[in-house]
């Protein structure tokens, strides 16, 4: 009986390949989603730790819970003094953390990351800080901040979760505050190139106050619920709210685009 071979021809082989992993990679797009490209600049510029070798330091090792119990202020704050001058990366596992004051971000290009992927849903966030203090959750004090898949439960008296003043290049993706009707979810006062991204604010008295000379800042794909006041921003430039739901949004002088649409 006569044998018949056939051969597939190498190049073929490597064309299937190819064709696999990019359909694999266009499912991994579609499922996880990514940022605007406007975002990833500014999550660059907020995160330039990322990028290069930079310590990452875990609040647990230094003596951080998450229990929901034990107060962590120490903890935490001893890990994002660590951070270098150059910049560095807090992460935080999975768990919930008790803070009973203001926490300070001293040095530049710090990244703060909670558990988990990249999601679409904030309110998934693995990692929570329950604020039981008075007065601001962070306080930056350097540009380059990210922070992100973080919730924030502050039942604190009037401050603001993220306080920033005279900060530029920051970054906030993918979390959660959630307030008792006052106070201030994000408080950036004279600092431009901000990015957020992704982010829900809910019962706050203001969800986003940006006052003097933030300008060159996009707000993209956030949700302000239940607030009084959604977003107030004056004295800006070049500011782009996309994607935006919420009450009222009290505009300033300034060059300012506002694309609002209902989720």
């Amino acid at each position: 009986m006569r044998r018949f071979s056939f051969k597939i021809p190498l190049f073929w082989v490597s064309g299937i390949l190819f064709a696999f992993a990019f359909a694999a990679q266009r499912v991994h797009t579609h499922l996880v989603g990514q940022a605007p490209a406007v975002c990833k600049a500014g999550a660059a510029e907020g995160a330039a730790a990322l990028s290069r070798a930079d310590p990452v330091i875990n609040v647990c090792d230094h003596g951080a819970r998450g229990d929901g119990m034990a107060d962590d202020t120490a903890a935490i704050q001893a890990a994002l003094d660590a951070v270098p001058a150059s910049g560095g990366k807090v992460v935080f596992p999975s768990g919930t953390y008790r803070v009973s004051s203001t926490l300070t971000v001293g040095a530049a290009n710090t990244a703060i990351e909670g558990a988990g992927r990249r999601q679409r849903i904030a309110a998934l966030a693995a990692t929570k800080i329950d604020y039981v203090g008075t007065g601001n959750v962070f306080s930056v004090k350097q540009q380059g901040l990210s922070l992100e898949r973080v919730a924030v439960d502050y039942l604190a008296a009037p401050g603001a979760v993220v306080s920033a003043l005279n900060v530029s290049d920051g970054f906030i993706g993918e979390c959660h505050f959630k307030g008792s009707a006052q106070g201030c979810a994000i408080d950036i006062n004279d600092g431009s190139g901000w990015r957020f991204y992704g982010t829900r604010v809910e019962n706050f008295a203001i969800g986003m106050d940006l006052q003097q000379n933030n300008g060159h800042t996009v707000v993209f794909n956030c949700i302000f619920y239940d607030c009084n006041e959604a977003a107030r921003i004056g004295h800006v430039a070049n500011v782009m709210i996309m994607n935006k739901t919420g009450q009222t949004v009290d505009l300033g002088p300034g060059n300012v685009r506002v694309d609002v649409r209902k989720h």
